[in-house]
């Protein structure tokens, strides 16, 4: 993300462009920006990449109530 000054007037007076955040950011949902404002306009909200973790898993449990039951001790029949 970069920032630059800009001038007063129709903004035709832009600043050198600067780093504003080096590093590497995630969108939360495809098709959506990496970044958020807070309505104060002061605060970026932003999902940092997690680099070299594991991509995410999805894990399918069948039969879940089953599972429950004996990992509890509940005899819910």
């Amino acid at each position: 993300m970069m920032t630059a000054s800009v001038g007063p007037g129709d903004g035709s007076q832009i600043g050198k462009p600067s780093v504003l955040f080096d590093r590497r950011y995630v969108s939360c949902c495809p098709g959506l920006p990496e970044y958020d404002v807070a309505p104060d306009d002061r605060t970026f909200f932003m999902l940092q990449d997690a680099g070299e973790l594991a991509p995410p898993q999805l894990k399918l449990v069948l039969h879940w109530a089953d599972e429950l039951g004996r990992t509890i001790g509940a005899t819910g029949r």
